[in-house]
């Protein structure tokens, strides 16, 4: 019994032990250590941690110790101290990726398609940060970062009264700060009554160890024994020299950076949007896209670099580890329960943490739009242009950048011809223009055409300079040195882009590549944003080929592409405009040689307003050459021209050396216009030396002789020289169908009288010595409708009849002999002199009327 009663003793001794050990063990050892890890929860809060109230919330219930301290000697600490936790030869980079909120040339913050990251390397994005008034909705101001007012405060704008839209993009760095702007930001309440709770939190932790160790009522013993003396004071104090040093780490990777806040002056609705072009960063692939907050931003934050803190790194790194020391020794004098209660204060300040943070962690997702590459700039221009309807201003869910809306124009036909000199009414088209072109100069990037668009340019500036060598006078007055002139190209869908020109000098003409690039994007844009299907019955295939529709048909036209072009023109053709139908070409039911073509695919369509507006619309038309007799084209501008035909080329080049040749076709008849049509021109096509170059004669010798071609050194230097300037797929016969038309609608082509007058005089002598008396009268009469559509009073016209006249002379002469001798043809076909002297007795009669 005796034995029994001991071991029932011993036994509930060694029960009581096991049990305060066990719980000794997993509270008192356990709950502190627990406290040293959490890294990635603790480098979250760390890069977002700014100001003395996010410190305060870090500082208190810690976790993630030891990650705090890395952080610190990492971010501010010196060598000797990064060295001995192996981070001695850390790049700057990887830091600042890591454990701060700056971007800089080295780090960036990118959109993968589904979150915020940050990655090293050069970034491919722009921030744009519009201020709308909430009276009106138009674009008008751009600012860049040089017009901020920089007192931390405010952005001062005072360049206007009441300017109507402003864009502002930060030009100090090329990395913005997505995160930091993307989301809602806590507020300050918030933040210090999160600030509060965690130091009652953490103090009632204190509180709690001091009433176990000395309150009489609440006294726990440890280990059945008084609490030792010292752990009360080891905890109190190390808990709070632990806070001290948790306070300091963070101010430390907080002071590693300089964050700012922007507000707007005035009544402005802040808005902010990232355009994001594809690209490869640190061996990552990302899309192009653009970023917008689903709210409007009451400011703007920017966080950049700034000098390391090595002294306060060093101070935070030992307060901490004493304090975690201390902490921990008092823990294990202390009776379990305060170690449960200081884990469950580390577990509420935790749910705090993530409470805070909540905005960038996943719970609002920011919105993101895939764009097509190449026309961000674009999408965001055209998004201004209609501020009312801009996504980022009232986002929808699944909205996608593949349509761009365009404001169309009613007085869309009604396109000046020439230039104008200081005169600037912007149409809807050239708004969107201007702001393309200044937003693709706000964010310093270059478009997708940028090299095309050069080259363009420079084509115009040589094409002026060629047809105005001195410039300084124009046909109406002088113009003087900084003049600008402006001219107006329609596009497709009945927008009016206005372009300017300046005289710098004499014989120096500018034109802005940026705009002629800025044009073109445009352009691109909206047809790849368009998607045209084809809707088209079994058989009938799309064209691959362009149609170029060269001007409005007529004779002297026709006749003159003949002549003037250096090989002819080998796919010219007519097209007819269908009576009742406006958007197609077609000759009947016939359906051969019958093509369909997509509105994008047509360049020329100034000259046909009746032409459909829409990229998917689709045209038919049917390769029917025109064919004329050869000859340069003498009549009127309007006398022979025929209002529902117009004269059409194909072409196989690519879609932007379509655009770029349709813009310079468009341009270089506003020259035209404006240099060339008074008397006053500085260009002479007539100095020039005009040769007539005899063909191959492919149509045997009764009708080859007809086949020539003439040559201009004034036509041919202006375009050889924008041919040699030009790098994309032109070719010599597109050079002569920009140049030729407009020329010839002037009236300003020359004319070799002499030449053709000989060569029509030989051929009729050819024709008369073989007794081809048809011919001959064919010859005659070939020159004389050359000059009929001109006055009387014209010198070619007189001389076209004083030719009939002597050649009526000569076959009189042959049939009086023909008489004579009694001669009789032996083909009934062939007429003799004398019914030829007939036919030339009638032409004379009617000419002389």
């Amino acid at each position: 019994m005796k034995f029994l009663v001991l071991f029932l003793a011993l036994a509930k001794c060694v029960a009581g032990d096991r049990g305060d050990d066990f719980s000794n063990n997993l509270f008192s050892d356990l709950a502190p250590i627990l406290t040293l890890f959490g890294e990635r929860v603790t480098l979250q809060f760390l890069r977002e941690s700014m100001g003395w109230i996010d410190h305060v919330i870090f500082a208190m219930a810690p976790l993630g110790i030891i990650t705090a301290i890395v952080a610190a000697i990492r971010v501010g600490g010196p060598p000797w101290l990064q060295a001995i936790i192996g981070r001695a030869r850390e790049s700057r980079a990887g830091v600042e990726a890591e454990l701060m909120s700056s971007t800089s040339k080295e780090v960036c913050e990118l959109w993968n398609g589904h979150d915020v990251v940050r990655v090293m390397g050069e970034p491919p994005i722009r921030e744009f940060i519009c201020l709308i008034p909430r009276w009106t909705w138009n674009v008008e101001h751009y600012y860049d970062s040089e017009s901020w007012n920089d007192n931390n405060d405010a952005w001062s704008f005072t360049d206007r009264e009441h300017p109507r839209c402003i864009v502002i993009r930060n030009m100090h760095t090329n990395a913005p700060n997505i995160s930091l702007n993307i989301h809602k930001t806590v507020s300050k309440k918030e933040a210090i009554l999160v600030a509060i709770l965690a130091t009652i939190v953490q103090s009632g932790v204190i509180v709690y160890a001091g009433f176990t160790s000395y309150f009489s009522t609440m006294r726990f013993p440890k280990d059945g024994l008084q609490v030792a003396g010292y752990a009360f004071p080891c905890m109190a104090i190390g808990t709070v020299v632990l806070v001290t040093g948790m306070f300091i780490c963070a101010h430390v990777v907080d002071a590693r950076t300089a964050e700012k806040r922007y507000r707007p002056k005035g009544n402005y609705e802040l808005r902010v949007v990232w355009l994001q072009r594809e690209g490869r960063v640190n061996d990552q692939s990302f899309s192009s896209c653009a970023i917008f907050p689903s709210h409007e931003r009451d400011f703007i934050i920017t966080s950049e670099r700034s000098s390391p803190r090595t002294d306060i790194a060093v101070v935070g790194a030992l307060v901490s580890l004493c304090g975690f020391i201390a902490q921990f020794i008092g823990l294990r004098g202390l009776h379990w329960s305060v170690s449960v209660a200081q884990l469950g204060a580390t577990i509420v300040m935790m749910a705090l943490r993530a409470w805070i943070c909540r905005t960038s962690s996943g719970f609002e997702k920011p919105n993101s739009i895939p764009l097509t590459r190449g026309s961000e700039m674009d999408w965001f221009a055209s998004t201004l242009d209609q501020i009312d309807q801009a996504p980022w201003r009232f986002p929808e869910p699944q909205q996608t950048g593949d349509s761009i809306t365009i404001q169309d124009s009613e007085d869309i036909f009604d396109v000046d011809e020439g230039f104008t000199v200081n005169e600037y009414n912007p149409e809807p088209g050239t708004v969107l223009l201007h702001i393309r072109h200044d937003m693709g100069w706000l964010a310093g990037w270059e478009g997708p055409f940028w090299k095309e668009a050069g080259s363009l340019a420079r084509s115009m500036e040589l094409a002026l300079n060629s047809l105005d060598p001195s410039g300084h006078r124009c046909p109406t007055s002088g113009l003087k040195p900084e003049t600008e002139l402006f001219w107006k190209f329609r596009t497709r869908d009945g927008r009016i882009f206005r372009f300017k020109v300046q005289l710098l000098g004499p014989g120096n003409w500018h034109v802005w590549t940026s705009m002629v690039d800025a044009a073109l994007s445009l352009l691109m844009s909206a047809v790849h944003h368009s998607n045209a299907p084809w809707e088209m019955a079994s058989g009938d295939e799309p064209s691959t080929d362009g149609l170029w529709i060269i001007g409005q048909h007529s004779t002297s036209l026709n006749k003159d592409l003949q002549c003037w072009m250096p090989s002819g023109v080998s796919h010219l053709f007519l097209l007819y405009q269908t009576t009742g139908i406006r958007r197609y070409y077609d000759w009947g039911d016939d359906d051969e040689n019958i093509y369909w073509v997509q509105c994008y695919q047509i360049i020329g369509s100034e000259v046909n307003p009746y032409l459909p507006r829409q990229f998917d619309d689709e045209v038919q038309y049917r390769t029917t050459p025109e064919t004329t007799d050869m000859g340069p084209g003498s009549g009127s501008a309007s006398a022979d021209t025929k209002p529902s035909e117009y004269l059409a080329n194909r072409s196989d080049k690519s879609l932007e050396s379509l655009y770029n040749l349709e813009m310079f076709a468009r341009f270089f008849m506003h020259a035209v216009n404006y240099l060339l049509y008074s008397p006053d021109s500085l260009f002479d096509i007539d100095a020039g030396k005009t040769n007539l170059v005899p063909g191959k004669h492919d149509n045997g010798p009764v009708h080859g002789w007809k086949e020539f071609n003439l040559q201009n050194t004034s036509i041919s230097g202006v375009a050889d020289a924008i041919f040699q300037s030009i790098s994309f797929q032109w070719s010599m016969e597109d050079m002569y169908l920009c140049i030729i038309p407009p020329f010839s609608m002037r009236r300003k082509l020359p004319t070799p009288d002499g030449d053709l007058m000989t060569l029509s005089w030989k051929q009729a002598a050819k024709f008369v010595r073989s007794r081809s008396f048809r011919n001959a009268t064919e010859a005659i009469l070939w020159f004389l409708q050359q000059a009929e559509s001109l006055p009387k009073s014209s010198p070619i016209y007189l001389k076209s009849v004083g030719m009939l006249v002597e050649f009526q002379l000569l076959v009189t002469h042959i049939s009086a002999q023909q008489e004579r001798l009694q001669y009789v043809s032996n083909d009934d076909r062939i007429p003799t002199a004398h019914e030829t002297k007939k036919r030339i007795d009638i032409t004379l009669a009617r000419v002389s009327r």
